[in-house]
C-alpha cells in the first residue's frame, strides 16, 4: 500500500535515528544467534499507547519494548532465536485511547519473515497499521507505521479551542471534578478541548466529532443520565462510549453564522446545551435552548 506524501513526511520525521539500529545491529552480531530481528513501530500519530501484551512463540528478546509507545516517535526492540534451528516469532499489543495496536511478527527458522498488525477497538477505523518485512536471517529489519487513516489529520493537526457560549460570552465551558460547566474564564488547561474528527462529511469538513479534554486526554465530553460529563473508556471495546462521546458538528441553532452546536449521534433529538450553567443533554425545541445549545470556538 502507497502511503501518501504527508504521511510519509511525518513517518520520517518520527523514525529512529540510525546510529540506535546500528547499535542493536552490531549487539545482535557480537553475539551471533540463527535468527534475529530488528522491529521498529512508528508512530506517526498524536496517540500515546501503552506496552500490554508481549511473548514469543519462540526465541526472547534481546532489547525489550519500552513500556510505551510515545506519540510522534519510533519504538525499537530485537528479538532473537535461543536454541539452533528455532526462530524468533514473537508479538506485541499497545492500549491507547478507546484502540488496541496488535502486532505479530515472524523471522522464523523455515518460510520468509513477516510482520502483521492490525487495530482493534472503539476507534480503530481512525487509523491504519502499515507493515514492511525485511529480508534475511539474522538482524532482519520488521517495521510498523501507525498512521491515521484519514491523511487530513495530518495537515490540520489538533485543534485546540476553547468553548464560549454564545447566550453568556463572559463564560466558557470548562470541567470540574470531571463535570462540565459554564463558568468565566478562560483561566487554566479545564477550559481547554481538542477535536478529534471522527468523521467527515461529503465537502471534507468534520461532520462527527469527539470534545477531548487537554489536561485529562484520555477523557472525551460524554452523556451519561443526559448530564454531560468527562470520562475515558472502559477498554478498548467499549462501544457505548463510542457512541455517547460523538456529536455532530451543526451550524449554531441560535441561526447566527458563527456558532456552532453539538448534537448527539445516539441520542439525535438532543445537543449539549447549558441551563443553569451545568452542561445537559437536552431537546433544543424553544428559542432558549436554542441559544443555550450553541456555542463559539475561541
Amino acid at each position: 500500500m502507497a502511503l501518501p506524501a504527508v504521511i510519509v513526511g511525518v513517518a520520517a520525521a518520527a523514525a529512529a535515528a540510525p546510529e540506535v539500529i546500528n547499535t542493536i545491529r552490531k549487539a545482535l552480531d557480537a553475539i551471533g544467534f540463527d535468527r534475529s530481528c530488528i522491529v521498529e513501530v512508528v508512530n506517526t500519530t498524536d496517540e500515546r499507547m501503552k506496552l500490554v501484551r508481549s511473548g514469543h512463540d519462540s526465541g526472547t528478546y534481546q532489547d525489550a519494548p519500552p513500556p510505551f509507545l510515545e506519540p510522534r516517535s519510533t519504538m525499537v526492540f530485537s528479538s532473537r532465536s535461543t536454541a539452533t534451528a528455532r526462530g524468533a516469532v514473537g508479538n506485541v499489543g499497545f492500549e491507547g485511547d478507546g484502540i488496541v495496536l496488535l502486532i505479530d511478527y515472524s523471522n522464523p527458522f523455515a518460510g520468509d519473515n513477516d510482520l502483521d498488525a492490525s487495530f482493534e477497538g472503539v476507534r480503530a477505523g481512525d487509523f491504519i497499521a502499515l507493515a514492511e518485512s525485511g529480508p534475511g536471517n539474522t538482524n532482519a529489519r520488521l517495521r510498523c507505521i501507525v498512521s491515521y487513516s484519514d491523511p487530513a489529520q495530518y495537515l490540520h493537526g489538533p485543534a485546540f479551542k476553547t468553548l464560549r457560549s454564545a447566550n453568556f460570552p463572559d463564560r466558557f465551558i470548562r470541567h470540574r471534578n470531571f463535570d462540565l460547566f459554564l463558568e468565566p474564564g478562560p483561566a487554566n488547561d479545564d477550559y481547554k478541548f481538542e477535536m478529534v474528527i471522527r468523521h467527515r462529511g461529503a465537502d471534507g469538513q468534520p461532520d462527527v466529532v469527539g470534545i477531548r479534554s487537554v489536561n485529562h486526554p484520555d477523557r472525551y465530553l460524554r452523556h451519561s443520565h443526559f448530564r454531560i460529563k468527562l470520562e475515558a473508556p472502559n477498554g478498548p471495546s467499549d462501544f457505548l462510549w463510542g457512541q455517547d462521546t460523538a456529536f455532530r458538528l451543526e451550524p449554531g441553532l441560535n441561526g447566527d453564522n458563527v456558532s456552532f452546536s453539538f448534537r448527539s449521534v445516539n441520542y439525535p433529538d438532543r445537543y449539549i446545551r447549558h441551563r443553569d450553567f451545568a452542561l445537559l443533554l437536552e431537546p433544543a425545541d424553544t428559542a432558549i435552548a436554542k441559544a443555550d445549545a450553541s456555542f463559539r470556538r475561541i
